[in-house]
């Protein structure tokens, strides 16, 4: 699973980064301008073109209830 954090709460990110060793298989990318930094460019163009096939997910809620599958 990769989840990209955009203008994420910093107390939001150390919970999330907490529940990692539950879920091994998570990457997170932050992303805190306007423009996507190299790696998430990267993830959003695979996405875009079907070779991603990792969920993104674009609320909070959406995000937690995945957590908790």
């Amino acid at each position: 699973m990769t989840i990209m954090l955009r203008n994420a709460d910093e107390r939001f990110l150390q919970v999330l980064e907490s529940l990692l060793p539950f879920k091994k298989d998570i990457e997170i990318f932050t992303d805190y301008d306007e423009v996507p930094n190299e790696q998430t460019a990267k993830i959003l163009k695979e996405s875009q073109d079907g070779k991603n096939l990792s969920p993104i997910y674009t609320s909070t809620q959406e995000l937690m209830d995945a957590l908790n599958a």
